[in-house]
């Protein structure tokens, strides 16, 4: 026998794909191109609807495809500009505000408010309790809450 010629070498050849003709690559960058297109012009639809609209056109393509090259569409840049512009244009008017506790090196808890202005990046505001029952009498003081 020769080489090659064994019954256990007779799969392997199958089990690397043949290479592409240039109709199969021309339909395959169709179907890309089309998924893309569907992607760009109804963002809401996911890998399912995609994947029974591009069968109502013929084209054979698993859902998992579609959802594969879903992840590698052009994303339009037009919402984070205007994000971006949101944030530029009143960033004087926008603050953080975060509420943590720290534990101290006595196995007590302190309870931190930290407010910061995204203007300039300063603090506007820090105080540390040490119980929230202070906070809550410190914000009724104020006026800010009823008890």
């Amino acid at each position: 026998m020769s080489v090659g010629t064994e019954p256990g070498f007779a799969c392997i050849g199958s089990w690397f794909p043949e290479p592409l003709d240039r109709l199969e690559e021309d339909r395959l960058q169709e179907v890309r191109d089309l998924i893309y297109r569907m992607v760009a012009d109804n963002p809401s639809w996911g890998a399912p609807r995609i994947h029974d609209e591009l069968l109502m056109l013929g084209f054979e393509v698993s859902e998992r495809t579609v959802s594969r090259w879903m992840k590698r569409a052009p994303r339009n840049p037009e919402p984070a500009k205007r994000r971006l512009a949101f944030l530029h244009n009143h960033r004087e008017a926008i603050a953080a505000m975060d509420f943590f506790t720290v534990p101290t090196i006595t196995f007590g808890v302190l309870y931190c408010l930290f407010v910061i202005g995204h203007d300039r990046r300063r603090i506007l505001h820090f105080q540390r309790y040490q119980a929230p029952g202070e906070l809550v009498d410190c914000a009724a003081a104020a006026g800010g809450v009823s008890v």
